[in-house]
């Protein structure tokens, strides 16, 4: 989807689909309110942003250049997210993940 080459020819930061996302674009967006509170459908994207190939790292123990890379990315996927009037939330988080199973 979006890849930051690192400049020999591998990946430094990339954003994939989750694998097994809690939402889905191809949901139709069917809106409720009960009382005071409102839902949606699972309707919307998830993926994931790899923010190194090193699964030993944390952001904490990247260099400067690396996290400001990485904000990039975040950045960037919140614009292009937030341009789709379907979609007027917006939620990025981290986690840690150790398992290293991604490609």
């Amino acid at each position: 989807m979006l890849r930051l080459p690192n400049g020999d020819g591998s990946w430094k930061v990339r954003v994939i689909p989750n694998k097994f996302g809690a939402l889905a674009r191809e949901v139709p967006p069917a809106r409720a309110i009960h009382r005071s509170r409102r839902t949606i459908q699972g309707f919307g994207v998830h993926h994931v942003i790899v923010e190194t190939p090193d699964h030993s790292q944390s952001m904490a123990l990247l260099s400067d250049s690396h996290v400001a890379d990485v904000l990039r990315i975040y950045q960037t996927r919140y614009d292009e997210l937030t341009l789709d009037p379907d979609r007027p939330y917006h939620n990025l988080q981290e986690s840690q993940d150790r398992c290293g199973d991604e490609p």
